[in-house]
């Protein structure tokens, strides 16, 4: 089995990992650096059996967006990742399996589902994995880690309790630098650069 291999480059982590080492150690660091706007992790491994809920938790509540890069395994933890990471590219090889029904389904019949967002050849998951990332990194960072935040902790409240959430998120980027610099940009015709302040 491979380690956990991690790099960064301007503001997107990637984490090569089979989960079995020091992956959450990694991962926690890289979802608490303040610079990184999206992570790109790329799963490839057939030995995984089964990952720890626990590792599940720190995926789906990472604070930047996750983006796994499926190529060709077959396996019940490629649909556990699938529902923890908030963007999922697959190649047309990956099968899912159905925890409940143990049942295997194809890559069309997952993207079908939505339970991934694209699908690509082989070649090409982790090229399309890192384009969706350089997409996210250009996006307003304050804006993007308000929506996921909503979204996951809103996922857990009653309806009042998400909205007064997501209107405290609004209110806090509304009154931020990066908000100023969104809408001047708009009003010059050209593409902002956003500092995450």
């Amino acid at each position: 089995m491979k380690q956990t291999q991690t790099k960064e480059s301007e503001f997107i982590a990637t984490i090569y990992s089979d989960f079995s080492d020091n992956f959450d150690e990694n991962f926690r660091e890289i979802c608490s650096n303040k610079t990184i706007r999206a992570v790109v992790l790329v799963y490839d491994f057939e030995e995984v059996l089964q990952i720890d809920k626990s590792l599940l938790e720190l995926i789906r509540n990472c604070r930047v967006p996750v983006i796994i890069a499926l190529k060709k395994s077959v396996s019940k933890v490629n649909f556990e990742i699938a529902q923890a990471a908030h963007l999922c590219v697959a190649s047309g090889a990956v099968k899912f399996i159905l925890p409940e029904k143990n049942t295997e389904i194809s890559a069309r019949e997952a993207l079908k589902l939505g339970l991934i967002n694209n699908i690509v050849p082989i070649e090409e998951v982790e090229n399309e994995a890192f384009a969706m990332a350089e997409k996210i990194k250009q996006l307003a960072p304050l804006a993007t880690r308000a929506c996921l935040q909503a979204v996951i902790q809103g996922l857990e409240m009653p309806l009042e309790d998400g909205l007064k959430l997501e209107t405290e998120l609004f209110s806090r980027i509304f009154a931020s630098r990066d908000m100023r610099v969104g809408i001047r940009a708009f009003l010059e015709k050209r593409q902002p650069v956003f500092h995450g302040e």
